[in-house]
């Protein structure tokens, strides 16, 4: 991110700790997860620990009066808009057409309750491709209300696929924490991967089934990361090109010379890693080829989706100027996603 980008992340952040009445800290983003964790734990003091995060989520919404609806079917949506009051109608009457668009959730402020509604209400748009982001998207908005509570800027919000501004970024990285409550999640991460002695895709689906049951596997896996004692990365790989060929096949000359149009490879698309992993300086660079010996090659070409795990050697992993990106042995489990994706669990043994 750009510097213009990064100060206006800072103001953000100042913002809302001053609103929040928070004090000075080095780490301003820390001192305002921590709060809304304070918030989170001092509701779970007060009703008891829920059986899921799921249940969390529901509970912990209600008492800052916050109604969620999930709708999956047109017939949904209308029986939403029935109940919206004539002032704000029109300003959601295109509902149907948003949700079939990029926008994830609308949240609004009633502007005439009755005494039994809630102020507010959150429509999470589970249509699609949306409902893999529905428990994500949930915790996105009952955060927008922690941060803002009575002072609430809006009557009323869409919530965009894609939402770089630094509110929204701030907003998201509080709700990575908040989705994943630690008091909860870590005791099932902890007893899960210590019976396997590693992390795997068996470990991580165990654990999202017994407290994480609405969250996507792609978001369960990365908080997995965020909770284990060791250095482990997570990878989403498929085809694609590196840096420098982009730039070839972008170049209007090259329709000229279409035997020279580079070939898509298996690379790492984008990945994540434990606190530990972060430390080292090992990277699995975004583009970086995967080599062919590597297992995360191997799953990717199993159609049947079945995971391939082993061992190789780390210093099969080359950056683009040819050197590798560390020695010594690695665990690797590679599993295919869909037609174009395997995702890639890789870990150090323990003497690597």
């Amino acid at each position: 991110m750009n510097r213009d980008w990064n100060s206006d992340y800072k103001l953000e952040l100042n913002r809302v700790a001053e609103e929040l009445g928070l004090g000075r800290s080095d780490n301003v983003e820390g001192m305002i997860i921590e709060h809304c964790l304070a918030r989170l734990r001092a509701w779970v003091v007060a009703h008891g620990t829920p059986e899921t995060l799921s249940e969390l989520a529901n509970g912990f919404a209600a008492s800052l009066d916050l109604l969620i609806t999930e709708v999956r079917t047109e017939a949904e949506i209308d029986a939403v808009l029935d109940k919206v009051a004539p002032v704000q109608k029109a300003a959601i009457g295109e509902l149907k057409t948003e949700f079939g668009g990029d926008t994830d959730a609308i949240i609004m402020r009633r502007l005439d309750p009755k005494p039994w509604d809630r102020a507010y209400w959150a429509i999470i748009n589970c249509q699609d491709w949306h409902a893999y982001r529905r428990y994500f998207t949930t915790w996105h908005e009952i955060v927008h209300l922690l941060l803002e509570g009575q002072q609430l800027a809006f009557a009323f919000r869409r919530t965009k696929e894609n939402r770089p501004e630094p509110a929204e970024i701030l907003v998201d990285r509080v709700a990575a924490v908040l989705a994943f409550y630690p008091d909860m999640f870590e005791p099932i991460v902890r007893e899960e991967y210590t019976r396997e002695g590693r992390l795997t895709f068996d470990v991580i689906d165990r654990v999202r089934e017994r407290i994480a049951p609405d969250a996507s596997r792609e978001a369960t896996t990365s908080a997995c990361l965020r909770h284990i004692p060791f250095p482990a990365w997570f990878l989403q790989c498929g085809m694609g090109l590196n840096a420098s060929e982009m730039r070839r096949l972008n170049n209007p000359q090259m329709s000229f010379f279409p035997e020279e149009t580079p070939e898509a490879k298996l690379r790492v698309l984008q990945g994540s890693s434990s606190p530990l992993a972060k430390d080292l300086a090992t990277r699995f660079h975004p583009n970086m080829r995967v080599p062919e010996s590597s297992i995360v090659n191997l799953g990717f070409h199993d159609v049947r989706g079945e995971a391939k795990q082993g061992t190789e050697a780390l210093d099969a992993w080359e950056t683009s100027s040819g050197g590798p990106i560390g020695s010594g042995e690695i665990f690797v489990e590679a599993r295919r996603r869909g037609d174009a994706e395997v995702w890639a669990i890789v870990s150090l043994n323990a003497d690597g």
